[in-house]
């Protein structure tokens, strides 16, 4: 992609995971028709100018573009673009990897064994619980949230929402986000973690 975009245009690339200070940002901008920028730039009246009326483009690395100054680049006439949903199932993904890790006792484990306590085997040493048949609740059924419900679903858990919308057509069960909601997940299975002495 990079021999594609260079061979396209005349390309200047921050070639670094850190990302640039602000003065080379400003200088590397003048002249260009195109900007991609990450999270941690700020893209501003400032940059803006410094890249000159030439500029039509801004495309934001990151999902979000809080960065991103939209009336100043408004006013310019600048596009701004970012990369809406490219982080939704890596993002579930781990929120159902942190909730098994703890139902499973993962971390706990990890940390037993790397302590060197000597152990003995026991039927239910370590055994952790399921989160089948559990109760997930979800605060916000947006990408994520309907990520992290359907994989939840498919592990076997009842799923309920709340929204500050109100309910939305979907396959789980809406609460209102008021006691109701507390009573109903106060009395269902949750998952949790039993730590053992030492851990």
């Amino acid at each position: 992609m990079h021999s594609e975009l260079d061979r396209l245009f005349d390309l200047r690339v921050h070639d670094s995971e850190r990302p640039p200070d602000r003065s080379e940002l400003l200088a590397s901008a003048r002249g260009c028709s195109g900007l991609v920028t990450m999270l941690s730039d700020q893209v501003d009246e400032e940059l803006l100018a410094a890249a000159g009326d030439g500029l039509r483009v801004v495309a934001n690395y990151a999902v979000g573009y809080d960065n991103v100054d939209l009336d100043a680049a408004t006013r310019r006439g600048v596009i701004v673009a970012n990369t809406p949903d490219v982080l939704t199932e890596a993002t579930a993904e781990l929120a159902i990897a942190l909730m098994l890790g703890l139902a499973r006792r993962v971390s706990e484990g990890d940390r037993f064994l790397r302590s060197g306590v000597r152990w003995d085997w026991a039927p239910t040493f370590m055994l952790g619980s399921s989160p089948r048949g559990r109760t997930l609740g979800i605060v916000g059924l947006g990408r994520i949230g309907g990520e992290v419900a359907r994989l939840g679903r498919e592990l076997g858990m009842r799923v309920v929402y709340t929204s500050p919308g109100g309910p939305r057509p979907s396959p789980y069960e809406w609460l209102p986000l008021r006691s109701s909601w507390s009573a109903r997940i106060s009395s269902a299975s949750t998952v949790r973690s039993s730590p053992r002495r030492g851990t």
